[in-house]
């Protein structure tokens, strides 16, 4: 009994150590497992992150200032430079802060140039860590669209049409002549400024103080005295761009002024008619128009029978406060004069004070006698020195905040601000001078353009030959721009920018409405897809939307790839087919007429023809024979045939050819964006 007894304990005793192997065996395992498991979905996550880049669906986005833009030639604009990479950056998805340290990188086709117009397709990659992200967007180059403004006595509206970027340029006026003896000569003022659509400046624009009478320097200019004409002549009027508009003198309309080309002060010759010209009461040069700080007047010919008489010079206006009098005599600087029919104004000269007046600007410069007057000082919202008045500031309580950013938080940037004695742009922008001469002067240019905002979708581009986009239809009024980057831009016949529909559509009138590709058959050779949505108004025997036609001496030529309607309830796809039968696909009425479609066509030469209805293979249509090419048939939109009686009548809303059988994959890509984009 005791052995039997001792046996059965060992057993147990390997039992409970075999049972609690196990247990240990099954905590590992499931530690394990457990551990195995949370490596799987953090591999998971981070693969899923990854593909959510590859997908555009990251934790990263592009950011555009401007999407799709129209740019000015480079070539044809006063200063004007533009890089690829001017308003792109990278955000987070999450909280919308730009990432610095993101890379970008693009492609262009065709090559960017930004001094040949034309339309480029221009294709963005960012990377930031593990995140990759590809967007498209079209830039077009065109002639720049300038608004000038040259002096009319009252104030000037210009109405931004689009929503961009302006370049804004000011020529100051300069001041009167006599006998001699220079007015200073205007100022130059030049900036950049980004405008919603339909935003409004208001531009005043200066005189030239005159050379023989009372007449002149509007916009602040200082005029003489009655009496003085003999001595003495007009400031030069200032040159500015306001937020509000006015009368040139009301005091909240020069408050709102962003931008201030100054005046030259007005010359003077006390000396004319006194003694015959040998007694030395003083004559000068006016200052010219300065840039911060306008410059001082001149004066000469101070002495009488060996004595020496008393002369001023008038200062120019500063960022603070307005030009005054520097007061000589034989002794030397005698002191300074402020008056009010000397000291220089917020935005004028005294008027109707004086001998000489004194030049307009920010501050204006001072007017006087036996001396030239002070030229004016050029204000910029955003340079560096400027100092801009406070949104606070009255008439006669004025302030500044000692920054130069103007309280409206209007700013102008690659600013140019240059005095009346250093070497300007003329007026026309086509070569240089010393300082601005006569009126004043305004100019404004369209830099970009932006004239589309949504994502541009990726069709399938493999051997895309044209696109014309709803969306992007470009600036011109006679061609529908070509967007796949090939400039093959349709040319308008019948059809002006007016046609062009709100729904981002072109509206084709049914009489004489067309576009030329200027394109042939010949060019796209035996493997085609044509790919275009429409809603189709009117269904008319021979009434086709495509198709290529020519005429020659002896008889009207139509062959080659056509759509046309071949009755009032169908529409016929169909290509000629050399030694073989003309295939072709109807569409009966009821699926198209006056509803957005999507149709897709592919032809093939010795294989035939499939039409596409909305992403789906509607029908097939065999043939051996090749597509007969005709090299002097133009392919037109819009009319099927030569006769004037032929012509669509609908909506175009996105016209994709393509040097290639597209597969169905392709078919359906291009129709899931097309019916996201058009609702179709």
């Amino acid at each position: 009994m005791k052995k039997t007894e001792k046996s059965n304990q060992q057993g147990f005793a390997i039992s409970g150590v075999i049972y609690s192997l196990l247990v240990l065996f099954v905590i590992l395992l499931t530690a394990l497992l457990t551990l195995l498991l949370n490596q799987k979905l953090i591999l998971d996550k981070t693969n899923q992150s990854l593909l959510n880049g590859i997908n555009g669906e990251a934790d990263i986005a592009f950011r555009f200032d401007y999407k799709h833009i129209v740019i000015a030639n480079t070539s044809k604009v006063q200063n004007f430079n533009f890089d690829l990479l001017d308003g792109v950056s990278v955000v987070s998805n999450k909280d919308k802060k730009k990432l610095p340290s993101a890379s970008i990188t693009y492609t262009s086709a065709p090559t960017f140039n930004s001094a040949v117009n034309g339309v480029y397709k221009i294709t963005y990659t960012a990377k930031f860590g593990i995140y990759e992200i590809t967007e498209q967007r079209m830039i077009e180059v065109a002639d720049p669209i300038i608004n000038t403004y040259a002096y009319t006595g009252s104030a000037q509206t210009f109405t931004s049409p689009i929503k961009g970027i302006y370049q804004v340029q000011l020529w100051g006026a300069s001041g009167g002549n006599i006998d001699g003896f220079l007015g200073g000569k205007g100022a130059y003022t030049r900036g950049e400024l980004g405008l919603e659509n339909g935003s409004k400046l208001y531009l005043q624009i200066g005189s030239k103080g005159s050379d023989s009478d009372y007449t002149g320097g509007y916009n602040g200019g200082g005029t003489i005295l009655d009496g003085q004409i003999t001595f003495g002549r007009h400031g030069g009027g200032a040159t500015d761009v306001r937020l509000q508009n006015g009368a040139w003198d009301l005091f909240d309309s020069l408050k709102s002024r962003i931008m201030v080309a100054s005046g030259g002060g007005g010359a003077n010759n006390r000396n004319a008619n006194t003694n015959n010209g040998t007694m030395g009461f003083g004559a000068g040069n006016g200052g010219s128009g300065g840039s911060l700080i306008g410059e001082t007047g001149q004066s000469i010919n101070h002495t009488i029978g060996g004595g020496t008489y008393g002369w001023n010079l008038g200062t120019g206006g500063t960022q603070t406060e307005g030009g005054y009098q520097q007061s000589y005599n034989n002794s030397g600087y005698v002191g300074d004069a402020k008056s009010e029919n000397i000291l220089g104004k917020f935005g004028y000269a005294p008027q109707k004070q004086n001998q000489s007046g004194g030049g307009s600007g920010y501050y204006a410069g001072a007017s006087v006698g036996h001396g030239g007057a002070g030229g004016g000082s050029s204000f910029i919202s955003g340079y560096p020195g400027c100092n801009a008045i406070a949104s606070t500031s009255t008439s006669t309580k004025i302030t500044h905040t000692g920054t130069p950013t103007h309280y409206s938080g209007v700013t102008f940037k690659n600013s140019v601000m240059l005095d009346g004695n250093t070497n300007i742009p003329n007026t026309a922008n086509t070569s240089t001078t010393v300082g601005n001469t006569g009126n004043g002067y305004g100019k404004i240019t369209a830099l970009i353009r932006e004239i589309g905002s949504e994502t541009l979708p990726t069709y399938t581009e493999d051997s895309l030959y044209v696109h014309y986009d709803g969306y992007i239809k470009g600036s011109s009024s006679t061609q529908w721009q070509d967007v796949s980057g090939n400039r093959r831009n349709g040319t308008l016949n019948g059809l002006t920018s007016t046609s062009f529909t709100s729904d981002h559509g072109l509206s084709f009138d049914g009489v004489d409405d067309r576009i030329d590709t200027g394109f042939t058959q010949s060019d796209l050779d035996q493997n085609i897809t044509i790919s275009t949505v429409m809603n189709i108004a009117e269904l008319s025997p021979y009434r086709g939307l495509w198709g290529y036609h020519a005429s020659n001496a002896e008889k009207t030529v139509w062959e080659g790839i056509a759509s046309q309607t071949n009755s009032t309830t169908s529409m016929l796809f169909y290509y000629f087919a050399g030694g073989g039968t003309n295939p072709n696909v109807s569409i009966p009425s009821t699926a198209l007429l006056n509803k957005k479609v999507q149709i897709a066509v592919t032809m093939q030469g010795g294989i035939g023809i499939k039409v596409y209805l909305n992403g789906k293979l509607y029908g097939f249509s065999q043939s051996d024979g090749v597509i007969v090419p005709y090299a002097g048939a133009n392919f037109y939109i819009g009319q099927s045939h030569p006769a004037t009686d032929r012509y669509f009548k609908g909506t175009v809303y996105n016209f994709m050819v393509y040097k290639k059988v597209l597969d169905i994959k392709e078919i359906e890509d291009n129709y899931k964006i097309d019916s996201e984009r058009f609702g179709v």
